[in-house]
């Protein structure tokens, strides 16, 4: 039972729909909108010049840049993504583990199982919304090559050409999908998954504590400009080298492990 609660986790359906749902509602106010005045509006120009402008519109509106840079806004939405999938997590803490903890050969090496496989899921998940927000912009429009860059030298550049995303940019949005998301998805899952040992009890606490860490911690990228902090960097594709990515992953794994040990001194006092 308590293994299907991981893997048949039916909050991941709400992953797996709320991150595209996010994008296309960014990408339909802040690029859509603004097109749809100049579809409808009055024509100001001569037939052959309105139709010219709107067709560079048009075109403007739907380069795959523009829904790339709103799936960088994942940064946003990653915190409450995590949180959705740690919910059974959270409910298995006030159950599974408090019933079964004096049956368990090993309670921490079972607890860190328990994080792992919650934070592995949940990585997939993410990365699995991110790519069908591409599949689903594919199917309104091309490919379009306007990555130039964002793939110069940068991805995987010691084994592929620097030119090489520019003649097949589906790829490098495979690649920059896979590459960014999954570890620095699975890092954080696993420190909101520490958090939760603390929070188990509170709901309040156990949405509060992460997502105020998150935006402190993206408040502290964006105006003190802490190296490997920024996670808008890697989402959006820049300087995502297969070499670079982990290290975006240092400090959250770092403080999962302190917040792990601590748990358990902590928490002798406890249920542990």
């Amino acid at each position: 039972m308590y293994n299907k609660r991981i893997f048949l986790n039916k909050k991941l359906l709400l992953i797996l729909i709320g991150f595209p749902l996010f994008v296309f509602t960014c990408y339909i106010i802040f690029d859509i909108l603004p097109v749809w005045d100049v579809l409808t509006g009055p024509d100001q120009y001569n037939a052959e010049k309105n139709y010219s402008l709107r067709q560079q519109f048009i075109i403007a509106s739907l380069r795959w840049g523009n829904i790339n840079n709103h799936a960088a806004n994942l940064t946003v939405v990653y915190p409450f993504l995590i949180l959705i999938g740690l919910m059974n997590f959270k409910e298995e803490l006030t159950s599974y583990f408090i019933v079964g903890r004096h049956r368990f050969k090993n309670y921490p090496v079972k607890l860190i199982q328990a994080i792992v496989s919650y934070s592995a899921i949940i990585a997939l998940t993410v990365t699995a919304s991110h790519l069908l927000t591409y599949f689903l912009y594919s199917l309104i429009t091309p490919v379009t090559h306007d990555i130039t860059l964002e793939s110069t030298a940068y991805i995987f550049n010691f084994l592929l050409p620097s030119d090489f995303f520019e003649g097949h940019p589906l790829y490098y949005y495979l690649s920059i999908t896979l590459l960014n998301d999954l570890p620095i998805i699975f890092s954080f899952s696993i420190l909101f998954s520490v958090f939760t040992l603390f929070t188990k009890e509170s709901m309040y606490a156990f949405i509060l504590v992460p997502l105020v860490f998150s935006y402190l911690y993206y408040f502290m990228s964006t105006n003190f400009e802490l190296p490997y902090m920024d996670l808008s960097v890697p989402f959006l594709g820049y300087y995502s080298k297969i070499t670079e990515i982990w290290k975006y992953t240092i400090l959250p794994l770092m403080l999962a492990g302190t917040g792990f040990i601590g748990y358990f001194k902590w928490g002798k006092r406890h249920d542990v």
